[in-house]
């Protein structure tokens, strides 16, 4: 049972670095579509399609019913992921509608040594040597970019401290990924929808005006909830080091992407920032290894 769990485990969690990883070349078929307007689609779709689920599981409702009158803390908590989440799902859509996959992919590889900070910070985390110098490496890699490029790759950063924030803010509102993203799509779904009534030309934009753009923008939903749930099965069934080392396979097939299949530029400048990046993951898994030994 263990050995099937832990398959299943594994498989689900791929299967959701991939689409994330080859998610670049569904948002950039509505690269067309304003990026306001894509995400207001993309959260009225999901919001729905998380209730459905949430009905499938529990048609009480339990644990949606319990939030109804929440802890302050939780409500607080809530209430952020959902503005940070929204925030970082609105600048990887403009960030693919303007061909800046690129460093999108650098965001994400930069996320988890952001989180390593962030837990030393908040949480009191305790880090080794080498893992300190993995965030020394890492942030070098990205001064260089900046310098290089004479401008903060901000939509790197956005992504990265937007995730990991969002990730710290979840540990404070314990509840299930499939609640938490109904609350977050579903407390921004009711000014998504005025928005779209609002959208010039015709009520709901581009819902209206194109056949094959009506069917993506309504599979922006399941295309946020699909892998949101793969992560959650894979993440229980695996251990956490296990999922950590996987999550590098999403950057790495948006960078493929953006690269090859995009043809976005990748100069000397971004060689030495993956450089550094990669040898700081390095770092980083070495550093975690001889914690566990010790």
């Amino acid at each position: 049972m263990r050995h099937d769990e832990t398959r299943t485990g594994l498989i689900a969690t791929l299967s959701a670095f991939i689409i994330w990883g080859f998610a670049p070349l569904f948002w950039m078929h509505l690269k067309h579509i304003p990026s306001a307007e894509v995400l207001a689609h993309r959260i009225a779709w999901s919001a729905p399609m998380a209730l459905a689920l949430l009905w499938l599981r529990d048609r009480r409702f339990t644990e949606l019913r319990a939030l109804i009158h929440p802890a302050p803390g939780v409500r607080r908590a809530l209430l952020l992921s959902t503005l940070l989440i929204a925030v970082n799902w609105f600048t990887f859509i403009w960030a693919v509608a303007h061909d800046r996959v690129t460093e999108a992919s650098l965001g994400y590889y930069t996320n988890p040594l952001v989180n390593v900070v962030l837990g030393r910070i908040f949480l009191g985390e305790r880090l080794s040597r080498l893992q300190w110098a993995a965030v020394g490496l890492a942030g070098l890699g990205v001064a260089w970019l900046a310098l290089s490029m004479g401008t903060l790759p901000w939509v790197s950063l956005v992504l990265a401290f937007s995730f990991a924030f969002y990730g710290l803010v979840k540990k404070r509102a314990p509840v299930s990924p499939l609640t938490g993203i109904f609350v977050e799509t579903g407390l921004w779904a009711p000014l998504c929808v005025a928005y779209l009534l609002a959208v010039p030309e015709t009520p709901w934009g581009a819902l209206t005006r194109e056949g094959s753009t009506a069917a993506l923008l309504v599979l922006s939903g399941a295309m946020t909830l699909g892998p949101l749930l793969l992560f959650a099965i894979g993440a229980r069934r695996l251990p956490y080091s296990t999922v950590g080392m996987l999550q590098y396979l999403a950057p790495t097939l948006q960078l493929a992407v953006a690269v090859l299949v995009f043809g976005e530029p990748f100069t000397s400048a971004h060689v030495v920032t993956f450089a550094c990046i990669w040898g700081a993951v390095g770092l980083f898994v070495s550093g975690s290894r001889q914690r566990r030994r010790s």
